[in-house]
Formats: C-alpha cells, sequence, structure tokens
C-alpha cells in the first residue's frame, strides 16, 4: 500500500466516522426532539401546576402523579428516562430535605446516550428547551 493509499484509505474512515458522529447529534428542529419537546411540555405544565399549589416544584417527578399526570411519560429518544434536578442559585438541591425560603428553580432533561451525549432540556429558569451537544 503506497503512502498515497494510506492517506486515501485514512481519510475515508474520517469521513465516515464524522457522517455517523452527526447522525447521532440531532438537530434541535429534529422530529425526535420535538417529540420530546411535546412530551416534556406535559410534564413541565404538571409540574408547574404543582408549583402553583404548593409554592416550589416537586422533589421527584413521582411526586406528579396521580394528581397533576396520571404517570410520568418517558421521553421517546436517548435514554428514555428523564433526569429531573431543582436548584437554588448555582447549587443543587438534594432530593430530601428543606429548601429553605428561596423557591427551586428546576431543570429536565433528557441524554442522548451516545458517544457524543446530547443533552435536551427544558430549564425553568429560561422557560425554555435547549440543547446542549
Amino acid at each position: 500500500m503506497t503512502k498515497r493509499d494510506r492517506i486515501l484509505l485514512i481519510g475515508g474512515v474520517l469521513f465516515v466516522m464524522v457522517g455517523a458522529l452527526t447522525r447521532l447529534i440531532p438537530h434541535r428542529s429534529s422530529p425526535e426532539l420535538q417529540a420530546v419537546q411535546a412530551q416534556g411540555d406535559s410534564v413541565v405544565a404538571a409540574i408547574e401546576r404543582f408549583r402553583s399549589v404548593l409554592g416550589q416544584p416537586p422533589r421527584t417527578l413521582e411526586e406528579l402523579t396521580p394528581t397533576y399526570l396520571v404517570t410520568v411519560p418517558s421521553p421517546p429518544w436517548g435514554t428514555r428516562a428523564w433526569r429531573f434536578t431543582r436548584w437554588i442559585g448555582d447549587s443543587v438541591l438534594p432530593q430530601e430535605g428543606s429548601t429553605g425560603s428561596l423557591v427551586p428553580d428546576y431543570t429536565l432533561a433528557v441524554s442522548s446516550g451516545a458517544m457524543s451525549d446530547s443533552i435536551f432540556y427544558y430549564s425553568s429558569r429560561l422557560k425554555k428547551w435547549a440543547l446542549d451537544q
């Protein structure tokens, strides 16, 4: 194999790898993430109803059932499991225990579970969905 052949082979392999990785990273407007957002919007609405009644978001998504959601739906993409985190300022709150007098923010997220590990999430502070790649 000549030096030119090796360079072409390596270039071809890199081209295929880059193409494969770009398929693992969804675009913000992809049908997969639109479906996650639609499913997530129902969870966010339940969290906000919970917060309006009790003054703060739940400690876990399971606290939403059965009053605010019949069941917590699984996201139709990635790991197919929500990650729910409550925050005050830049600090993560423990799942149990007192939160003090401040009302926490939260994120609702799902990870791609792929090598690129894209995370699609809703931020209550920003009041919108975002994609970190």
